[in-house]
């Protein structure tokens, strides 16, 4: 009898899915290829640099007590050459070229969104989860373009949640480029470091709905 922010439901995300929606309003999204076979890899990454990352959500696990965890990860030749021909389906998507990477926590129709400088750190090139503690990544508070946000807006309605954390890339050619969102929202980096409150939103926001 209280009010929910994301129903159970649409939790339950497919990043496929997630990249079909988005190109299909008019967002841009990474060259994607899914395969079981070394031959068609090697095609793919023949045409362009590529990373692996996983289909669905991240691995996580404890082994010996240390936290594991699944990060994209860069893939060439000499990296397919030591797999079996025929492998788990895995997915494969083209480099892109990042100036700087965005996450964005999208709430009651509106974006919060900060830049990650991730390409001033070799550690975190790839993938900005791979946190440099000693030497934090540079954030700042960010404006997405209102045409952007618009397509977020659009995006968000079509797959059914009303908030969660996106994951976005702005390129050397100034272009955004869609990865994925995270229907769970975590946003509490980016509530403190680009003071958005976001805490303070989202609980304004529930007492303001608890009315039935």
């Amino acid at each position: 009898d209280k009010k929910w922010i994301n129903y159970p439901h649409p939790l339950i995300q497919n990043k496929l899915h997630q990249l079909r929606v988005a190109e299909e309003i008019g967002m841009n999204i990474p060259l994607t290829l899914i395969t079981s076979y070394k031959e068609i890899a090697y095609t793919f990454i023949d045409n362009t640099k590529s990373i692996t990352k996983s289909i669905f959500s991240t691995f996580n696990s404890t082994i010996k007590g240390k936290l594991c965890l699944s990060y994209t990860s860069e893939i060439d030749k000499s990296k397919l050459s030591i797999i079996p021909n025929k492998f788990f389906p895995s997915l494969i998507q083209n480099k892109i070229n990042k100036l700087f990477e965005i996450r964005t926590f999208y709430f009651d129709y509106k974006c919060y969104s900060m830049a990650i400088f991730s390409q001033n750190d070799e550690q975190t090139k790839i993938d900005f989860r791979r946190y440099n503690n000693k030497n934090p990544n540079r954030t700042i508070p960010f404006n997405l373009p209102e045409n952007i946000e618009e397509k977020i807006r659009n995006l968000m309605f079509k797959l059914n949640l009303f908030s969660g954390s996106l994951d976005i890339i702005y390129t050397i050619e100034k272009e955004y480029i869609f990865l994925e969102v995270n229907p769970f929202g975590i946003f509490d980096n980016l509530s403190k470091f680009c003071n958005y409150n976001l805490e303070k939103i989202i609980a304004e926001y529930l007492i303001e709905n608890d009315k039935f």
